[in-house]
């Protein structure tokens, strides 16, 4: 994509190249996102934290400070993340569509205006 001065042009070569990168990096972060969430899962228990004084109270603190809760406030933004490339690619799609729409309409030449 580049803006000559006149408007924006748009390489769907370039936008295809880049979105699959954005995929590729999405699908990555959502992987390790949801391995990462799974072990934290699996260490949330009175094992790790200890059945004594200090491990109850530990436990209590992470929980009411929203430890456990703070392990989903990713979510959103991982699932932001995996709808970027695609919805690059709408807009992108959209706008060459109109474009040719538009292009389709004009009825003069117009190479050299």
């Amino acid at each position: 994509m580049s803006n000559a001065g006149d408007g924006v042009q748009i390489d769907p070569q370039q936008v295809s190249n880049a979105t699959a990168q954005m995929d590729a990096t999405a699908a990555t972060l959502s992987s390790e996102w949801t391995t990462r969430l799974a072990a934290i899962a699996v260490l949330s228990n009175d094992a790790t934290w200890g059945t004594d004084e200090a491990g109850r109270k530990f436990s209590g603190q992470y929980a009411d400070a929203g430890g456990l809760e703070m392990q989903s406030a990713g979510d959103p933004v991982v699932a932001d993340v995996v709808a970027f490339g695609p919805d690059v690619r709408t807009a992108v799609e959209a706008s060459l569509a109109a474009d040719e729409v538009q292009a389709r309409l004009v009825d003069v030449p117009v190479e050299g205006l």
